[in-house]
């Protein structure tokens, strides 16, 4: 079912400012971008590996703003989201097509810190398993 989706994201280039931090996540924002029916162009992605002081004991890397350890964070008024990565992850296992949900949300004037639209954030599940499948997106080790 996939297979035709594969030249699309593959294929594509941006059409807005997108720096690659991680391996395929130009291609994978403008997918899911796509998927979530965002207008005009995606939140400029930044990807952040903080070391997260409350919870030293994981190795698991964060958003830290105001100490306060986040997975990520959408700032509308900036348009611009902050998504954690550990090295090692794939682009569909951080945060990003959560963070673009709330980008996306952000366009219908929804304002949904607590995911109580149910359907839109199966969405974002239905959206990581399509990346996993569509392109390898693999993070590059530290």
């Amino acid at each position: 079912m996939l297979a035709f989706l594969l030249p699309l994201v593959v294929s594509c280039h941006a059409t807005y400012y997108c720096r690659d931090a991680l391996p395929h996540q130009c291609q994978s924002t403008e997918y899911a971008w796509t998927r979530l029916g965002g207008s005009s162009t995606p939140p400029e992605v930044i990807f952040k590996s903080d070391y997260c002081a409350k919870h030293p004991e994981q190795a698991k890397r964060a958003v830290v703003r105001n100490g306060e350890c986040f997975d990520g964070l959408f700032f509308r008024l900036e348009w611009t989201a902050l998504v954690a990565y550990t090295p090692g992850q794939t682009v569909a296992q951080t945060a990003l097509v959560h963070e673009l949900m709330h980008a996306a949300q952000s366009q219908r004037d929804v304002y949904d810190p607590w995911h109580e639209e149910t359907q839109d954030w199966l969405m974002v599940d239905v959206i990581n398993q399509e990346l996993k499948q569509i392109v390898s997106c693999a993070a590059p080790e530290e």
